[in-house]
């Protein structure tokens, strides 16, 4: 039997700043073994999606051919359970890369600003710094959506939207000024179990977003001029890289 006095320690897999990474013990004379980083997992994940899915669809077209062995139908049932583990692992996984980056939140205004622009006719400016929040892209997402529809919805088709962002050495710093109707602080963030209207359930989401990041929101009203929200949001570290790109602009 070989011997195993040159290895102090049992190999564990931890997590170390977003990056995978393999402690191999106190191997003497051997450099521990680094796994992939997180932009090779995100590569490798994205790769094995569509062959899983590939996978799944024939087992389906097996499973839906006539006159086949029972083994035959067996096997397709499993191959195609076996695809889905795949599809959720990939899943999993690349959920939990993104969840571990910081997010871009200018990048998140613009998409969200060319995706209202579609359906609003006033008019909307926005004004953004380069801003790095430490909060996931889904729920800047849908926190900076549910309120431009807000303020969108609040200004009415012949009103004026203003989105700015910027930041101090603490926060991300969020406003969003219409010349619409008044905002009531009272919907925000809406009684619990209320059905409400479409802005009292925005307004409640973004009030759950921003309580599991840190986040604050400031709530101006003023009379015959519309309503200002202004809200804080952690900001992220400028040296970790946002699992996504920028969005390509409507005009570009």
């Amino acid at each position: 039997m070989a011997s195993t006095s040159g290895h102090r320690g049992r190999i564990v897999p931890v997590v170390e700043n977003s990056t995978i990474v393999e402690i191999a013990g106190e191997r003497e004379g051997v450099e521990p073994r680094r796994g992939p980083t997180d932009e090779a997992l995100l590569r490798m994940c994205q790769d094995l999606v569509t062959p899983a899915v590939t996978i799944r669809q024939i087992a389906q077209a097996i499973e839906a051919e006539p006159g086949m062995p029972p083994s035959v139908y067996r096997r397709a049932a499993q191959i195609a359970a076996e695809s889905d583990r795949v599809s959720e692992i990939c899943a999993f996984t690349l959920e939990a890369v993104r969840e571990a980056r910081p997010t871009r939140l200018d990048w998140i205004v613009a998409e969200c600003v060319d995706s209202v622009r579609a359906w609003f006719r006033g008019t909307i400016e926005e004004k953004t710094d380069s801003v790095t929040v430490q909060a996931p892209r889904v729920p800047m997402l849908r926190l900076v959506s549910n309120l431009l529809n807000n303020a969108c919805q609040a200004a009415g088709p012949d009103g004026d939207v203003l989105v700015t962002l910027g930041f101090d050495d603490e926060f991300a710093i969020l406003e969003l000024v219409n010349t619409g109707d008044q905002l009531d602080p009272s919907l925000f963030p809406g009684p619990e179990g209320d059905s409400g209207t479409p802005s009292t359930l925005g307004l409640r989401i973004v009030a759950g977003i921003l309580e599991d990041h840190h986040g604050q929101l400031h709530v101006d009203e003023r009379p015959l001029q519309g309503t200002v929200v202004r809200v804080l949001l952690p900001l992220g570290s400028v040296d970790q890289v946002p699992a996504t790109g920028p969005p390509i602009r409507s005009d570009q």
